[in-house]
């Protein structure tokens, strides 16, 4: 995670950013990497209490992992064929 933390400068709010790397550890490949990912999600509280931080970090949290779950179908053609296929 890069950013998980409460913002409560102009409005209440509960940013968390997260960065994804796809790799194969496949000897035969040159570029192991097969994709990277960052995703930023700022959600507003209705108040600044801990307890509506933690509900809107987990629904940053949802929603990016929604998201990056979307990219991974997108990258499952770039995947190696398992081993022994």
């Amino acid at each position: 995670m890069n950013e998980f933390y409460g913002d409560y400068r102009v409005r209440p709010e509960a940013v968390v950013s997260v960065e994804f790397f796809l790799s194969v550890t496949n000897a035969g490949k040159t570029n192991p990497l097969i994709g990277s990912n960052r995703y930023t999600r700022r959600i507003a509280l209705k108040d600044n209490t801990p307890e509506a931080l933690v509900l809107g970090q987990q629904q940053a949290l949802a929603e990016i992992f929604k998201q990056y779950e979307e990219q991974l179908y997108k990258y499952a053609g770039n995947l190696p064929k398992p081993l022994g296929q």
